[in-house]
């Protein structure tokens, strides 16, 4: 097992950039989302993915940009990264909790990690779907705590974006680096 991880009970994993890299080109999942929003956005519009689904749940439920997404995320490929695969497979063997929090769609992240043979490892996966508001918000990982019953102090971050760094900070948890942890692997 990776020494870093074996203090903590809970070890909550971010999946793009993470676990696998999806080749999913956003500015495309932006395009359609402006052009089926019409007015709404500009094609070039500077707000995120994330800040577009805030504005639009306004007015109108948000299940069909749900389907954008998900439907570039099924389209694209994906890369596993293999060090960290083979991290959570040690980390399952051990008997350590480790649950997912991510920003991609629920059946894309079940999808390949059913496909890596690891989606047995994870006995919780929060996603941008399963959660009103997004990391960097503290929604998702006060959601996977509660469920544990674990206190942040015995639980850690794994992710690769400001965001999850962010909201670990806001939570008062600890965040570990994707680049960091492959090099213990």
């Amino acid at each position: 097992m990776v020494s870093i991880l074996e203090n903590y009970k809970l070890i909550v994993w971010d999946f793009d950039g993470t676990i696998v890299k999806l080749n999913v080109d956003w500015n495309k999942v932006k395009e359609e989302i402006s052009k089926r929003y019409g007015g709404s956005f500009k094609e070039e519009s500077p707000l995120s993915i994330n800040e577009m689904i805030y504005e639009i749940r306004k007015s109108t439920p948000i299940e069909e940009v749900f389907h954008i997404i998900e439907k570039y995320e099924s389209a694209s490929g994906y890369e596993p990264n293999q060090k960290v695969v083979k991290i959570i497979r040690k980390l399952k063997k051990a008997g350590k909790k480790q649950a997912i929090l991510s920003d991609n769609m629920s059946n894309t992240v079940k999808r390949i990690l059913t496909e890596a043979s690891i989606h047995d490892c994870f006995s919780l996966i929060i996603c941008k779907d399963s959660v009103r508001k997004f990391k960097p918000d503290t929604e998702g990982i006060k959601r996977i705590l509660e469920y544990y019953n674990i206190d942040k102090s015995e639980a850690v971050m794994i992710g690769d974006s400001w965001k999850d760094r962010e909201l670990c900070d806001r939570v008062g948890m600890r965040f570990i680096d994707v680049s960091g942890l492959t090099n213990y692997g």
